[in-house]
C-alpha cells in the first residue's frame, strides 16, 4: 500500500491525465509532437498501432514541464510533484540495486542527474502518462479509480504481467497502475530462454 502522501500525488496525477486524454485531438497535438529532447523524448503522440496515447514530460529546474502544459490547469504542477517523488524513489531503488550487486551507486545514479540551477535545465528522466484505449483503461475508469470511487474490477487486474515484452531502453520503470501485478516483463531474446 502506498503511503498517503504518495497516493495523493498519484491520484491527483491520474485525474489530470484522464482530463488531458479526454481533450479533443487538436488540443493534445498542440502540446507538441513527440520529439527528441536531450538523450530521450518529450511530447504527445497517438500510437495507433497499439491503440495508445502517450504524453512524455521532462521537469525543468524551475519546476515546470517540457513541453509546457497549459491545460488542464494545474497539471504541470501535479506532474512536477509526482516526477520529484518518483525521482526520489528511483534513486533509492538504484542505490539498493547497486549495493546488492556490489558496485558503486554512482554507476547507476549518474544517469539520473536532476535539472541543474538554470531554469532551462531539464531532468534526464521522463514522466510518461499512458492512455491505453480499448478494454484496458477507458478515461472514465482512470478518473473514477483516481478519486477512489467504487468501481468494478479493472480488466487488467487479473493479468499476471501488466506490460508485455518491451524493447525500450528504460533503466528503471516505476508503474503504480496495478500494484498486484508483476509489472514490467523483461525479455531475454536468447534461444534457450523461457518465454
Amino acid at each position: 500500500r502506498l503511503p498517503e502522501r504518495d497516493a495523493g500525488l498519484l491520484a491527483q496525477a491520474r485525474v489530470f491525465a484522464a482530463a488531458f486524454f479526454q481533450q479533443p485531438a487538436e488540443r493534445k497535438v498542440a502540446i507538441g509532437d513527440f520529439r527528441p529532447v536531450g538523450t530521450t523524448y518529450a511530447g504527445y503522440r497517438d500510437h495507433h498501432g497499439c491503440d495508445t496515447e502517450f504524453l512524455e514530460l521532462h521537469v525543468t529546474a524551475a519546476r515546470g514541464t517540457l513541453p509546457p502544459l497549459p491545460y488542464p490547469d494545474g497539471m504541470a504542477e501535479a506532474a512536477s510533484a509526482l516526477h520529484a517523488r518518483l525521482y526520489e524513489l528511483g534513486r533509492l531503488l538504484l542505490t539498493i540495486i547497486a549495493a546488492s550487486i556490489q558496485i558503486d551507486p554512482a554507476a547507476l545514479l549518474d544517469a539520473l542527474a536532476p535539472p541543474e540551477s538554470s531554469p532551462d535545465d531539464i531532468s534526464a528522466s521522463v514522466l510518461r502518462f499512458c492512455h491505453y484505449r480499448a478494454a484496458r483503461m477507458p478515461p472514465s475508469a482512470a478518473a473514477t479509480e483516481a478519486v477512489g470511487a467504487p468501481s468494478t474490477p479493472a480488466p487488467w487486474a487479473a493479468r499476471e504481467v501488466l506490460f508485455d515484452q518491451h524493447t525500450d531502453s528504460s533503466l528503471l520503470t516505476l508503474s503504480p497502475l496495478c500494484t498486484s501485478g508483476a509489472g514490467l516483463q523483461l525479455m531475454d531474446a536468447s534461444p534457450d530462454a523461457c518465454p
